[in-house]
């Protein structure tokens, strides 16, 4: 019995088409998962480095924020302003420590104590507070903490503003300035207080001491809080982060800053606080320090990009961890929901809290100085940086970044982790969307198979045909005519045309790529030649717009005074050489400094630090190109043409647009401020905001208010300001 041959029987345009779907199906599932090995594998590296460089910024930025404070703390040390401040403060404290004590203020202090800062502090711990170790025994520490620290009614201080009834600005507003007792503190406290005050609020510290050599003691501090007056050496305070900060300057002979770790501390009801400090000399002697606190909000801000957690995605989390293997920021679970992330540590497990750790978190309103993370991870952070697969504090399978922080002071590192489930969310989709798109590869292939085969069998059909014919014409001896065969196809003639047509196309659109990439490059060669190369490259990428916000940079206004007359008297070929080379000149030292132009209109030059390129000194880079600019069109010119510069400083718009014409532009209130002082200054005069000024160091020669705008007139070596 003959077996039926199943394959036998099928035509030749099926085998064809069997046989060209075989192989593509094997060349698809073979490309298919290599495909998708390497695919996640390039997936993973992604992910991977798109995550750790996330991380990294957060502590890039981080490590600027910390030694922008440094800095700042050390600028307000080396000025003799500091020094006049502490040894007059300290003089005046003398006075009143030799003072006896109304015993009415004492009893107001004591009851404050009791009725205000006992209690709050006992909601903190949960349990019991004596009072005794808290109040201040000094005469002058009881005097000053019942004069200004304690809450006052509404109207009870009459000496909040200066001497132009302007508000003071301070980060207390509503503290008393002046306790009008007529004492030599409370005479000197208003100007101090202003301006100490003002420089609390702007650079974000959440408390400004002066402080005394003599004892450590604090003879000025913003908040007042109950650490004012008390002395860091034996009062109640002695053993805080600030007093062993301090103890670390034993050996300093000039302003240097230094951070202290995280605590708890006490005035400020227990809430988590770093100190950074400086001494303060007059000439070679140690009058006192300088020293500001910080809580974790600024900390928490930076490492969340301002709450909005970008680059983080959905779970993803960044928070600073100290060598005690405990956290020094707040995470961002419980910044997000505290009651969920209080419940959740409450459950048994790895992420089981004690009460007391979760009473203190709900206090004082962060994870820091509670939230422990894995120790063997610490040690491992604190030589290098580096990413491992880990369990987190709250048991969820994750990526772990981990790097530490370079700050003068404590150890600390920066954690950034993602759920593992999100970090391989796109793999598992990408695999989905290739088995799909490998499905419907196959129908396509299929349907494409069959219709090709039966193509391709036509003309071979088309002379089967005509065998037919002939042979069924001979065997029933009609005649044939020529004319009945010649409908065949032309088989060959068709696959000429099919050649010459994907010739053509080819040729086609080798033309049209050629002018496509003649023309993109024009555009980036024009863009090149009118932008900084930043922004061209930007432009280019993201179709003409370009739209950034500067947190911190620096606006130079240059105005040039006499433009005018000299363009009038001059030549036409001498006055296009002159501005031409002028121009030139000012931007190459524009180069030189760090600015880059930003606009020429008419007779002012606009010029900006920071865009582009972030600088941390943007504001002293500014003032030196501003100073260097009017010399060198003084020198150009031989004094005939006079500028008059204005300088602001803070946060800018830049953005392009190139829609319709090629606009590129810095705006803001920092640009309108610098083109006001550009406009009010008086020839050859540079004058600064008052945001410039604090940031300049003392090697700059200034004249004018302290509380607004003010005139730089030169730079004096380093040497000359140390004499």
């Amino acid at each position: 019995m003959t077996r039926p041959r199943i394959i036998g029987n099928t035509s030749l345009a099926t085998r064809l088409a069997m046989v060209a779907l075989i192989v593509t199906l094997v060349s698809l599932a073979i490309t298919a998962a290599v495909g998708l090995a390497r695919g996640s594998e390039l997936a993973d590296e992604i992910a991977d480095d798109r995550f750790v460089s996330v991380a990294s910024s957060r502590g890039d930025a981080l490590e600027a924020a910390a030694t922008s404070y440094e800095r700042s703390l050390v600028a307000l040390a080396s000025s003799p302003a500091a020094a006049d401040a502490i040894v007059a403060l300290g003089e005046a404290y003398l006075e009143l420590n030799g003072q006896p004590v109304d015993p009415a203020a004492t009893n107001d202090v004591t009851e404050y104590y009791l009725s205000d800062v006992v209690p709050a502090l006992e909601d903190v711990r949960d349990s019991r507070v004596g009072a005794a170790f808290l109040v201040p025994d000094g005469d002058a520490a009881v005097y000053l903490q019942n004069a200004y620290s304690i809450p006052r009614a509404p109207g009870d201080d009459t000496g909040s503003t200066d001497d132009d009834d302007e508000p003071v600005v301070t980060i207390e507003p509503d503290l008393v300035t002046d306790a009008g007792d007529g004492s030599t503190y409370s005479e000197i406290h208003p100007t101090v207080h202003q301006v100490y005050g003002q420089i609390a609020a702007q650079s974000g510290f959440d408390d400004l001491f002066l402080i005394d050599a003599r004892a450590d003691t604090i003879v000025y501090s913003v908040r007042k809080r109950i650490d004012f007056g008390t002395s860091l050496d034996l009062g109640p305070h002695s053993g805080s982060a600030l007093a062993r900060l301090l103890d670390g300057f034993a050996d300093a002979d000039r302003p240097v800053g230094r951070f202290s770790d995280f605590s708890a501390y006490v005035p400020a009801l227990e809430e988590p606080t770093t100190f950074v400090a400086s001494p303060v000399f007059d000439g070679s002697t140690l009058v006192g320090y300088i020293a500001a606190s910080l809580t974790v909000e600024p900390f928490d801000s930076i490492l969340s990009g301002d709450g909005a957690w970008d680059g983080f995605g959905d779970s993803g989390d960044a928070y600073l961890v100290g060598t005690d293997a405990t956290m020094r920021s707040t995470t961002r679970a419980f910044a997000e929901s505290p009651s969920t992330y209080l419940a959740i540590t409450s459950e048994p497990g790895p992420s089981q809290l004690t009460d007391a750790q979760r009473r203190r978190m709900s206090a004082t309103g962060t994870t820091s100085l509670v939230q422990p993370v894995d120790r063997q991870l610490v040690l491992a952070a604190t030589e290098s940086g580096g990413i491992t697969d880990v369990v987190d504090h709250l048991g969820r399978d994750v990526r772990l970044v981990y790097r530490p922080i370079d700050i003068p002071g404590p150890t600390w590192m920066v954690f950034a982790q993602v759920d593992s489930d999100e970090l391989d969310r796109p793999i598992e989709d990408y695999a989905r969307i290739m088995l799909f798109a490998v499905a419907l590869f196959i129908v396509v292939v299929t349907f494409v198979a069959v219709r090709w085969s039966t193509r391709l069998m036509a003309p071979i059909r088309s002379i089967a045909e005509r065998l037919r014919r002939v042979r069924a014409a001979s065997e029933t001896g009609e005649r044939l005519e020529m004319s009945d065969l010649d409908d065949a196809e032309d088989g060959p003639t068709e696959y000429r045309e099919l050649s010459d047509n994907v010739d053509q196309m080819l040729r086609r659109l080798g033309e049209r790529r050629a002018d496509i990439e003649a023309h993109a490059k024009e555009r980036t060669s024009l863009l090149q030649q009118f932008l900084p190369a930043s922004v061209a490259r930007r432009s280019e990428e993201s179709g003409g717009e370009v739209l950034d916000h500067v947190q911190h940079a620096s606006v130079v206004v240059v105005h040039v005074d006499g433009l005018g007359d000299l363009v009038g008297d001059a030549p036409e070929d001498e006055v296009r050489n002159l501005l031409g080379d002028l121009v030139d000149e000012v931007d190459a030292l524009a180069a030189q400094h760090g600015l880059e132009r930003i606009k020429l209109i008419g007779s002012t030059y606009y010029a900006v630090c920071g865009v582009s390129r972030p600088y941390l000194d943007h504001a002293p880079r500014a003032v030196d190109f501003a100073l260097d600019a009017r010399a060198l069109v003084a020198e150009l010119t031989r004094d005939d043409l006079h500028t008059s510069v204005g300088v602001s400083a803070g946060p800018v718009s830049v953005g392009l647009a190139a829609r319709s014409a090629l606009v590129y532009d810095v705006w803001g209130e920092t640009v309108t401020e610098a083109e006001g002082l550009a406009r009010s200054a008086s020839s050859d005069t540079v004058v600064v905001s008052d945001a410039v000024r604090s940031q300049l160091p003392s090697s700059f020669v200034t004249t004018g208010d302290a509380g607004g705008a003010v005139a730089v007139t030169a730079r004096v070596a380093q040497s000359e300001v140390s004499s």
